[in-house]
């Protein structure tokens, strides 16, 4: 058994946002998001890999393609490899995400 912590990864800065992994595994990966307020993560995709996004702390604004989804603390939205994630912090809170993408991403060279 491995223990982690969201502690283990840091806080936004204001110039900067966090995206970090906690867990890598054969399977899967886990990844620690945080956004300070008015950051916004580059859209993207995952290609293979699907993902449950689980917001920790703050609300977290997605936008898709019904329009902007506000998700606070204790949501997950659930997103395939193909969907677009586009991420972003219009509140006056840090934002804090974790990311489980199954496979893994980015894929591993094996």
């Amino acid at each position: 058994m491995r223990i982690v912590h969201l502690t283990d990864v840091p806080a936004a800065t204001s110039d900067r946002f966090v995206a970090e992994s906690l867990v890598e595994t054969p399977t899967s990966s886990l990844r620690v998001i945080r956004l300070a307020p008015g950051q916004d993560l580059p859209p993207h995709r995952h290609g293979s890999s699907d993902l449950d996004l689980l917001v920790v702390a703050g609300v977290v604004t997605l936008d898709g393609a019904d329009g902007p989804v506000q998700l606070g603390a204790g949501g997950v939205a659930v997103l395939t490899g193909d969907e677009e994630l586009r991420a972003s912090n219009r509140g006056a809170d840090d934002v804090t995400l974790v990311a489980f993408l199954s496979p893994p991403f980015p894929p591993r060279q094996g």
